[in-house]
């Protein structure tokens, strides 16, 4: 599937192709075949689709609908995964902002930032959302959704922060305006929270990967 808010917007036609057509082959394949167990990645994206519909909500939207609706009227053990933002090694491809954060650190570049950095995001490690989705797979009776999250929410602000004090440097800010169907709104109860010491060891783990591999 075609991820990110900015990509999605920018090229509907690709989205819709490789999001919700996908989606549909899938299924239907699954239907024809007798899957037993379906699993569909979604996004938390879709929690507030209707008060901030952003093109890529749309697909991920969409997509969880039609699995609802085989689910309901096919029978097919379908599951909708929905994933926080996720962070961890072999993630070169990802654009969303602890990726580009440590690139642009690396590079010595400015670390762009949508509005001021004080809206709040979710942040989960790659090997927690393997572990619940092994979890999920081992299960004997699906549920229809599932969050993969950490219920735990930081800013960007303190994200930076963190990096600095890991790459041993005064990362450069640049604010930039935020693509359409960008969450922006400023998470107030946030703004002095350090992030935990276990987000901050799988930051650093990442930053190390980074810095090993581009």
């Amino acid at each position: 599937a075609i991820s990110g808010v900015k990509f999605c917007h920018e090229n509907p036609a690709n989205a819709f192709n490789d999001n919700v057509i996908s989606t549909f082959n899938l299924l239907n394949i699954a239907k024809k075949l007798k899957i037993k167990k379906v699993l569909i990645a979604s996004s938390f994206s879709v929690n507030n689709f209707k008060s901030n519909p952003s093109y890529y909500g749309f697909t991920k939207y969409s997509t969880e609908q039609m699995a609802y609706s085989f689910r309901k009227n096919f029978n097919i053990n379908v599951a909708i995964l929905r994933f926080s933002n996720v962070y961890g090694s072999y993630s070169k491809h990802k654009i969303s902002a602890i990726h580009n954060f440590i690139k642009s650190s690396l590079a010595n570049k400015a670390l762009k930032i949508h509005g001021t950095g004080k809206q709040s995001r979710d942040f989960i490690h790659v090997s927690e959302i393997i572990e619940k989705i092994f979890n999920i797979i081992k299960s004997k009776k699906l549920n229809f959704k599932y969050n993969l999250n950490t219920k735990k929410r930081t800013n960007l602000l303190n994200i930076v922060n963190a990096l600095n004090s890991i790459s041993n440097k005064k990362n450069k800010i640049l604010f930039v305006k935020a693509p359409v169907g960008y969450d922006i709104k400023p998470d107030k109860t946030l703004n002095k929270k350090k992030i935990n010491r276990k987000f901050y060891n799988s930051l650093q783990n990442t930053y190390s990967w980074y810095s090993n591999n581009l």
